[in-house]
């Protein structure tokens, strides 16, 4: 009971770090609040300002809401075969510019083989 307790209480802080204190008008761009899954990313952001810790970053993302190197319309279906990515912070890349994250690192490695990778992650997922 305790540990549940004290998992409500940082999930609450959470929240309010994330999304901002909605009376205050704060919050990131980037973040959204979402009925099912609590938070999520607004789609079509272009370098929301963001921190962790000491290390600042930008985040852009694309039509589906999903962490990209740039502010792109994504169809439902591709063309080509795709991968999508999903996780929590590591996979999201926090702290980091996108340039620097795994899933861009992917995104290079397979777009010169036909492969569309997509980032689906979101902190604290």
């Amino acid at each position: 009971m305790l540990y549940l307790a004290i998992f409500l209480a940082f999930d609450f802080a959470y929240a309010r770090w994330v999304l901002g204190d909605p009376s205050e008008g704060g919050g990131r761009a980037h973040a959204v609040a979402h009925p099912v899954h609590h938070h999520d990313l607004a789609p079509l952001v272009v370098g929301s300002p963001d921190r962790w810790g000491p290390l600042g970053f930008s985040v852009t993302t694309n039509s589906l809401g999903f962490r990209d190197t740039t502010a792109r319309e994504v169809p439902m279906r591709g063309d080509r075969p795709r991968i999508l990515l999903m996780g929590d912070s590591f996979t999201f890349g926090v702290g980091y510019d996108y340039a620097r994250t795994f899933a861009h690192a992917f995104t290079r490695a397979l777009s010169a083989r036909g492969v569309e990778v997509l980032n689906a992650a979101v902190v604290s997922y």
